[in-house]
This record gives structure tokens, C-alpha cells and sequence, in this order.
């Protein structure tokens, strides 16, 4: 008898060993990840709401020769203003077509932008003007309703060794546009429409990233769902606990890869226009509304097709 209690208890305490190792696991994998969304937040990648932030580096070398072969690029952008507190809030605005010229903006009168007048300006193209050719819109129960956008102007960013970089195009609201009173608006004052910059190098890199990150959680997950499994088939009450731990163990490990993350902000080939001298500009962007106390607010998306010349 006491034979067989000294087994149980050498048993009990092993299992539990076990399973305190497994929570320690567990923790350590949700600090990593907390760290690792952190940085990348910081890094402005993962976060595009964060990519006004920028530290002090060099600039991309060539980004001042991919800014003045960009003569006359015309957009035509979609706007999708929506209520963050309300899902179904939305006020499209469609036929904003924009032309971006080359050279740099000398009048006093326009948005002060993120990169040129930030507190890292050796980051930017410098700010370049653009000539508004149909102002954005919306069809409502008195006719055609226009955001009457002013100031338009553009610029580039990208720190050296960043996988991408971002065009910003700043425009100045001058009054608030809204459908009724029920609707979200499209507020008055200065707006900057956010879209992520590609090269065929950090394309590759992060694909590459997004690759290995995707078998990795296949991995993870195959391993939470033979753990639940075990779970289910156990009637020992310990091991159903332990079974439980290493599930939950296998989906930090997931969740650590970024695979999500990764699969949101790496685009595919379908979601990228290319401009002249090679660059890659995502479609899909994001809109911002400047503010004097703190962060800029995202209010909205916005979403960019090559215009045609006439």
C-alpha cells in the first residue's frame, strides 16, 4: 500500500510539474507576443494607425529619384468614412480624382504633413502639390453633395530598412459633410489619406515571413486540436487539465507566430498598383483626422485605382 501511495504521489507530482511548466509556457509566450505587437506598433507596420510615428534614421536612398518620375500620376479614391463605435455607420464618398505632380509646394497655405514637417523631415520626399480634378462625392435627397476638399499636396516616407513606406496625401476639409443628422460625417478640418509603399525587396522579405509564419501556425493549431481531442477521450480529471493547459499552450504559440498580423498587412499581387520606376502602391489605405492634442484619429478607408489620362 504504501509502495503504491508513493508511486501516486511521485506521479501527481510530476504531472503537476508538468503543468506548472506548461503555464510558465504559457505566460511566457503571451509576454513575447505582447512585446512583439509593441514593437511592431511602434514600428508602424502592423498598426498603420501609428505610421506618422517615425524614429531618426537615414532615408531610403532612392525615394527622392521615385518621387520626381511620378509626373502627373492620377487616382481615382474611394472614401469610406465610418463611426468606430457604430459598425454599420457609414458615409461613402465616391469620384475623387487627383493628380500628383512633381514639383515641390512653396505656397504657406496647405496641411502641414507628417513626414516634412515632423520632427524627422530627412525621412520625406518633401511635399509635392496635387491638383484636385473631381472633388469627392455622395448622391443624397437633394441632389450631388461634395466634400469640396482643398490644399490637396503628397509625400513619401520610408526609413531605411523598414519593408515599406507610405504616401501620404494631406487635404484640408472646409466644412463638415453629412447625409442627416443620423449619419457619420466627414468632419471639417484636415484629413490624410495613408497608403503603404512596396518595393519587389521588402516584398519578398515579408512574404517570405508570412510563409514560414503560416506553417508555423498550422503547426500550432494541428497541435491544439490533438490536445482538445486527448481532452475529450481522458477521464482522468488531471490529465483533462493538463490536456487543457497544452491546448491553450498551442494557441499562445499560434498566436505568437503573427501569422494574422502578417496575412492583413503583407498584400497580394492583386492588391498593388505599380508606379513608374517600380514602386508598389497598396490600394487599400487608410484615412486620418489631424488632431492639435494627441494622435491623429482613424475615421475611415480609402481605396485607390490608376486614373486614366485624358
Amino acid at each position: 500500500f504504501l509502495s503504491c501511495l508513493s508511486t501516486t504521489t511521485t506521479t501527481t507530482t510530476t504531472t503537476i510539474s508538468t503543468l506548472t511548466r506548461n503555464i510558465f509556457t504559457m505566460t511566457s509566450f503571451r509576454l513575447i507576443f505582447s512585446i512583439t505587437v509593441f514593437a511592431s506598433t511602434a514600428h508602424g507596420f502592423m498598426n498603420l494607425a501609428s505610421t506618422f510615428t517615425v524614429a531618426k534614421q537615414a532615408p531610403k536612398p532612392a525615394l527622392q529619384e521615385f518621387a520626381k518620375i511620378q509626373e502627373n500620376m492620377l487616382l481615382n479614391i474611394q472614401l469610406d468614412i465610418y463611426a468606430r463605435t457604430n459598425e454599420e455607420a457609414h458615409l461613402p464618398l465616391s469620384g475623387l480624382s487627383v493628380e500628383l505632380h512633381q514639383e515641390e509646394i512653396t505656397r504657406k497655405l496647405r496641411p502641414s504633413m507628417p513626414g516634412a514637417d515632423g520632427p524627422h523631415a530627412d525621412l520625406s520626399t518633401g511635399v509635392h502639390n496635387i491638383d484636385i480634378k473631381n472633388d469627392a462625392s455622395f448622391v443624397g435627397m437633394n441632389g450631388m453633395n461634395y466634400a469640396q476638399l482643398e490644399n490637396g499636396c503628397w509625400e513619401m516616407t520610408w526609413r531605411e530598412g523598414d519593408p515599406s513606406g507610405a504616401l501620404v496625401c494631406g487635404f484640408d476639409v472646409p466644412n463638415e459633410l453629412t447625409r442627416n443628422s443620423n449619419s457619420v460625417p466627414l468632419p471639417s478640418g484636415r484629413i490624410y489619406m495613408n497608403f503603404r509603399l512596396w518595393n519587389d525587396k521588402g516584398l519578398k522579405e515579408m512574404r517570405s515571413k508570412l510563409e514560414e509564419a503560416e506553417l508555423a501556425a498550422k503547426e500550432h493549431l494541428k497541435k491544439r486540436e490533438q490536445e482538445l481531442e486527448k481532452m475529450q477521450q481522458t477521464k482522468n480529471p488531471i490529465m483533462k487539465f493538463l490536456h487543457r493547459g497544452n491546448s491553450f499552450n498551442a494557441l499562445d504559440k499560434y498566436v505568437a507566430t503573427g501569422a494574422q498580423d502578417l496575412e492583413r498587412g503583407v498584400p497580394s499581387d492583386d492588391q498593388l498598383l505599380t508606379l513608374d520606376g517600380g514602386l508598389r502602391l497598396r490600394m487599400d489605405g487608410h484615412l486620418f483626422l489631424a488632431s492639435e492634442q494627441g494622435p491623429h484619429a482613424l475615421i475611415g478607408k480609402v481605396h485607390a485605382n490608376p486614373g486614366l489620362s485624358p
